[in-house]
């Protein structure tokens, strides 16, 4: 989604793991999808660890963007693709974040369209490229009230994030992204717009390790109030902790 590394250190070992599963078995190498200074980093870093070499195929961000035509080698690529993952279209776009941050949005995967965000500020322009998505996995760094910060960084409220949901008239929402100056449940918006707006909505917040599919997503969505119970807001600890980490946030 873009180039911070908290977002893509984890593909190396990845990368060098895939390429010892497949290796001699002739599988084609997997297909990784970034910005164009991911590949500059993989380049880079295959100059002292050679375990990744030849273990990927890059897809830069701006070849999907729609209006800029891709090479025959990007074509193939996007090909291959839409046929390994039965895909129809897949389309990356442009938000405000740091340099090369994109959001993305597949069409006719098995839970039907499905839009992430990557980290980024509200983008109209996505929510309009991924109007009536099935699934909006959307960045909800700040709780709300945190509006001033959430400039800052270039990330969303939670607010902001249930917003673009709005406007793109997501069926499902999987709100992520969680600054640990959070309690365990993020708390909803409470102004009377987004009452009225949560109220429709379906949303989930979703954390390391939470594996949603086809068959669970009712099931998750109603789930909210029980994780509530089992993890209930610490009030000490927020106050505790207000302030100390705002910066450190990527």
């Amino acid at each position: 989604a873009h180039p911070h590394a908290d977002h893509h250190l984890g593909i190396l070992r990845l990368l060098a793991e895939k390429r010892k599963l497949s290796s001699g078995d002739g599988q084609c190498p997997l297909i990784l999808i970034g910005p164009p200074n991911l590949l500059a980093f993989l380049k880079e870093y295959e100059q002292i660890d050679p375990s990744v070499v030849g273990s990927y195929t890059f897809l830069d961000c701006q070849s999907l963007k729609g209006s800029v035509a891709g090479s025959v080698n990007e074509d193939e690529i996007i090909q291959r693709l839409k046929l390994e993952l039965g895909i129809s279209s897949l389309v990356a776009i442009p938000v405000a974040h740091c340099r090369h941050s994109f959001a993305v949005v597949f069409h006719t995967t098995s839970f039907g369209s499905l839009a992430y965000s990557g980290d980024c500020r509200p983008s109209n322009v996505f929510a309009q490229v991924a109007k009536g998505a099935d699934i909006l996995i959307h960045e909800s760094t700040f709780a709300d009230g945190m509006e001033a910060e959430a400039v800052l960084k270039r990330h969303c409220t939670v607010g902001e994030a249930l917003s673009v949901a709005q406007k793109m008239n997501a069926k499902t929402t999987l709100l992520t992204h969680f600054s640990q100056r959070y309690p365990k449940i993020p708390p909803l918006p409470t102004s009377s717009n987004s009452t009225t707006t949560t109220s429709i909505m379906k949303f989930i917040p979703v954390f390391d390790f939470t594996r949603i599919t086809p068959a669970n997503l009712e099931v998750a969505a109603q789930s909210i109030h029980f994780l509530r119970m089992l993890y209930p807001v610490d009030d000490n600890s927020s106050k505790e902790n207000d302030g100390d980490d705002i910066m450190d946030v990527p």
